[in-house]
């Protein structure tokens, strides 16, 4: 790519988006992509396209982004080899003061990169976390930037379980504050606040799959709390991705028997709060799946 292109940020960033176009033409039935296909099977070009995304991030990095993560998804597994050389560019780039939109789509290339190399991921993983946590920190992130966020949180721990664990207490602190906000009549904000709430709770979730039994007992009064928090908004029933992963989520702490056996598990028992729980689950879940894990939990809890 000329030198000169470099020169204009607007120029520079509307051939970036046109090679991003191309890229993705190989994934989504575009005429060509046979031909676009077999130039992205060749090194040299790769390497070209992915020279010039990193050089123009300073300059362009929302296009230069976009082009990157076209090229992980279509590479696929050929992607691997760009991994480790993009690690040290990203910790620098979320170490840069950005606009919003762009530290979600730097997190998502993080996410990527440790799906792709899980193992040489791992010694990288802690770093990330702080990183990644530090940013989602920041007031003027959007309800779409803070799911994309929370979402590569949970990617990380599911790939790096135990070099994850130490973040873990400070993840869950801060996505205690998640549920904490009310969803509003536009159904857009209803939508938006759903696919923060599963975001969060896809992270719940990824923790209680991941560590053995002792590890998870601290959270499960706070996870009990933030579901009832939930399904207390009156549009939770609107808000079916939601419903799912709670439901998974509460079968997940049912099926532990630490857990059950906590004071904070016994107490909302005995105080009828999982009962009632249980009973709202029951009317708005849709999906069949879940509905059987509702009648596994009230049968092994002997709930009427």
């Amino acid at each position: 790519m000329s030198t000169q292109l470099f020169n204009s940020s607007d120029l520079l960033g509307y051939s970036i988006l046109f090679l991003d176009s191309c890229v993705s033409a190989t994934k989504n039935g575009t005429s060509g992509n046979e031909v676009i296909s077999t130039l992205l099977s060749n090194k040299p070009i790769c390497d070209s396209l992915f020279g010039i995304a990193i050089k123009a991030f300073p300059m362009t990095p929302e296009p230069s982004l976009m082009l990157i993560g076209s090229l992980c998804y279509s590479l696929e597994a050929s992607f691997a080899p760009y991994c480790l050389p993009l690690i040290p560019k990203t910790v620098e780039w979320l170490n840069t003061e950005l606009p919003p939109n762009i530290y979600k789509l730097l997190c998502e290339l993080v996410g990527d990169i440790s799906i792709t190399i899980q193992k040489e991921f791992e010694q990288y993983a802690r770093n990330y976390l702080e990183l990644i946590l530090r940013i989602f920190k920041k007031p003027y992130l959007t309800f779409g930037d803070k799911t994309g966020i929370i979402q590569v949180i949970g990617d990380i721990i599911a790939t790096c379980p135990k070099e994850s664990q130490i973040a873990v207490p400070t993840v869950v602190e801060i996505l205690s504050g998640v549920n904490t906000v009310q969803s509003e009549e536009e159904d857009e904000i209803i939508r938006a606040i759903s696919e923060l709430r599963t975001a969060a709770f896809y992270v719940y979730f990824t923790i209680y799959q991941n560590y053995v039994i002792d590890d998870v007992i601290p959270f499960v009064k706070i996870t009990i709390q933030l579901i009832y928090i939930s399904v207390s908004d009156k549009f939770f029933s609107k808000m079916p991705q939601l419903i799912n992963y709670i439901t998974n989520t509460i079968y997940d702490i049912i099926h532990n028997q630490s857990a059950i056996k906590s004071p904070e598990f016994i107490g909302e028992m005995n105080n009828g709060n999982i009962p009632k729980l249980i009973g709202t689950m029951k009317e708005v879940c849709s999906d069949n799946e879940c509905k059987k894990m509702l009648q596994s939990i009230t049968r092994y809890l002997h709930i009427q």
